[in-house]
């Protein structure tokens, strides 16, 4: 005779302990349904009555449930998550818009890099304050060009994880209807 007691719950109360017979003459009364949750010291959460075997009669011809795992209720819990993720890649973010973006950004660059150098040539500066603000201008617009580029770049790719992974939702959502 097994001595692993059992712990159910009814209408939010815990009840128990039990012996798995007793939980057994439960289920066949009608008293404990297969969505009450029940527990005992070797798991670690309340699981569903019915993922347990031999509780519930089951109908002929169809086989047992499959009790849900951890992994496919984290799945399914981050899927529920995911529903905000239903965004089209080319409504929100295109790479159209990505590079008139980067051409924005450069178009300003140059231009401040210009009206820098003119005022230096007004303002009668030297011909090595001249040539600090080239080279500076040149390489400031090379660094923030590759800069701006790489984080453009990355939003390319994060917004086609999410429409990645908005799909494969869908899909789900459409395997399991």
């Amino acid at each position: 005779m097994s001595s692993t007691k059992w712990y159910h719950s009814q209408d939010g109360q815990q009840l128990g302990p039990v012996s798995k017979q007793e939980l057994k003459a439960l289920a066949d009364a009608g008293d404990l349904s297969p969505d009450d949750l029940v527990w005992n010291n070797s798991w670690d959460d309340w699981r569903p009555a019915s993922s347990l075997a031999n509780l519930f009669p089951q109908s002929s011809g169809s086989p047992p449930p499959i009790a849900a795992t951890r992994t496919q209720v984290g799945v399914e819990q981050a899927a529920k998550a995911a529903s905000f993720m239903d965004v089209k890649f080319e409504t929100f973010m295109t790479p159209r818009l990505i590079g008139v973006l980067y051409a924005v950004v450069l178009i300003l660059l140059v231009g401040v890099f210009v009206v820098a150098l003119v005022v230096a040539i007004m303002a009668n500066e030297g011909i090595w304050t001249l040539m600090a603000i080239i080279v500076g201008g040149i390489l400031g617009i090379a660094v923030v060009g590759v800069l701006l580029r790489c984080t453009l770049e990355m939003m390319l790719l994060s917004f086609r994880a999410v429409e990645h992974l908005s799909h494969l939702v869908h899909l789900k959502r459409d395997n399991e209807e």
